[in-house]
């Protein structure tokens, strides 16, 4: 990796400063040659969740003279680590070929592409050669304006001069910092040039920072620290309700219904920190939102699932299912229709609004239940413990016999365990609660395979019965179809298969931490 005094450097630069005067500082560091002037407008990228920022990059649509480009940089130093021709794409897999391409795919997932901010720049390049000729350093006096959702004019950001490294000639470099500083008394600039666009224009909201109940501390009451989580999860729910809506990427709702399910759980195992009856009716409120935002996230999953289950299917029979996702693109966008109903409803906004006001009231000590005044570690391990029992009772019931609905229901236990664990990790000490999900994932992964195996299939059969009705003449889409669905259940037989393995690591990982995790489980599982 490149040192940090030799990568890229931006000095904070008067108005008044033109390019003769950067080209006369610079003469110490060798000879100057200028270049014609140039516009360059650059637009920041990165997804709702910072995937690009928090991996220590830079995502940035440069168009200039040369056309458009993409060009990811790592904050650091300033080191290009790809760069791809043409606009951005919404998504990573859309990236045309080139380098660093393949790696930004992998970063970006499933997540869009969003504009953060846009720069316009007015560049006076210089480059400084040395006596064979040969450019050792390229200096730019820079010009910048920003433009963003939070100011319709643009902002001046005001004069930077940039030094961009050549590689091969740190000494140049160093020569041309000095000439800068110390020869022109330029200061380096306070803030990356992002930043200051940032504060300048408004930057759009990202996803909330850091997880839910990551600050709570163990000896915490737990009225208290229940009411923060549950705060932090409404905030998700609203954070990600925009990007939802309009289906910017199937993230936002993903993010939207873990909230929503994360926030169930709690009401369903930690109710004895609230008074008894005042749950009611945001537990109806929390079941509701969780039903009407269920079909669109479905055909969000059988979309991304399909091309894998695809590659099941012989190549010459693959351009017969093209009906099918077909039919699932235009019954999910019905579904998107009817979840922006339901998120601009009343309902909605009523729900959100007294849930709110709930979660701020103050309830007097005398009103307030036994358990909110207990520390939450001991609640919350207490919570655990019931769940953990839960799981490992379901699971030992378990056999080759047990039919699909025994592991979805087993799936819905653990899922409720892990939000427990998840949610109040910051009440545990060490690091228990992250091993023992660490150990549930392989068991979580391996159920959720399979009732997803189990509902597409029906799902799939569904939807070539609607087919067929439609248009009778699909013999060959209906051979097609055969051939995915025996595809689907040759896989579905394998997952099943894995699923006495998985259960036994668990057991046998999970219940050792858990004694560790949470007194309150005792020594007798066996019978729970």
């Amino acid at each position: 990796m490149r040192r940090v005094d030799e990568g890229p450097v931006e000095f904070a630069a008067p108005p008044e400063l033109t390019a003769p005067r950067v080209a006369a500082g610079l003469g110490a560091a060798g000879e100057v040659q200028a270049e014609p002037p140039r516009e360059i407008q650059r637009r920041l990228l990165d997804t709702f969740d910072r995937r690009v920022a928090a991996a220590g990059g830079a995502l940035e649509e440069v168009t200039d003279g040369s056309g458009p480009r993409l060009e990811w940089r790592r904050l650091a130093d300033g080191e290009l680590l790809g760069r791809v021709p043409g606009s951005a794409p919404r998504f990573g897999r859309d990236l045309p070929p080139g380098p660093g391409a393949a790696r930004l795919a992998a970063l970006l997932e499933v997540r869009a592409l969003l504009p953060l901010v846009t720069l316009s720049t007015r560049s006076e390049p210089l480059e400084v050669r040395n006596r064979d000729g040969k450019v050792v350093v390229r200096a730019y006096l820079e010009a910048h304006w920003a433009h963003g959702p939070g100011a319709p004019d643009p902002v001046e950001l005001g004069t930077r001069v940039r030094l961009a490294p050549v590689r091969g000639y740190p000494k140049a470099l160093r020569r041309a910092r000095e000439a800068l500083g110390e020869g022109l008394g330029l200061a380096p600039a306070p803030q990356p040039l992002g930043e200051a666009a940032f504060a300048a224009v408004g930057a759009p909201p990202a996803a909330p920072v850091g997880k839910p109940g990551a600050g709570l501390t163990p000896d915490e009451p737990a009225g208290q620290a229940v009411r923060a989580v549950l705060r932090e999860l409404l905030d998700t729910i609203e954070a990600n309700r925009p990007g939802a809506q309009d289906a910017v990427d199937p993230e936002f709702l993903h993010d939207l219904r873990v909230a929503v399910r994360r926030t169930r759980a709690l009401l369903g195992r930690l109710e004895g920190v609230f008074s008894p009856g005042s749950l009611a009716p945001f537990r109806e409120g929390f079941a509701w939102l969780g039903a009407v935002t269920g079909l669109a996230r479905d055909y969000d999953v059988y979309l991304e699932e399909l091309p894998g289950y695809l590659k099941g299917v012989p190549a010459e029979a693959r351009r017969d299912l093209a009906p099918l996702r077909a039919r699932l693109e235009r019954t999910r966008r019905g579904a998107q229709r009817a979840l922006v109903r339901a998120l601009n409803s009343r309902r909605y906004q009523r729900l959100v609004a007294s849930w709110r006001e709930f979660l701020a009231r103050e309830t007097s000590a005398q009103d307030a239940p036994t358990d909110a005044a207990q520390p939450v570690a001991a609640v919350a391990g207490a919570a655990v413990a019931k769940a953990l029992k839960r799981v490992l009772r379901e699971g030992r019931a378990v056999d080759d016999a047990s039919p699909p609905e025994a592991l979805h229901d087993l799936r819905k236990s653990c899922k409720k365990l892990r939000y427990l664990l998840e949610l109040f990790q910051g009440a545990f000490s060490g690091d228990e609660a992250r091993r023992t999900i660490q150990a549930l994932k392989g068991l979580q992964d391996n159920l959720g395979v399979f009732q997803d195996l189990e509902v597409h299939a029906q799902a799939l059969d569904g939807l070539r019965r609607e087919l067929g009705a439609e248009t009778p003449d699909l013999r060959a889409t209906d051979l097609a179809f055969g051939m995915l669905a025996q595809s689907l259940a040759e896989r579905q037989r394998r997952v099943r298969g894995e699923f006495g393995p998985r259960f036994a690591a668990f057991a046998k990982q999970g219940t050792r931490r858990l004694r560790r995790l949470a007194p309150a489980f005792g020594a007798g599982e066996e019978g729970s």
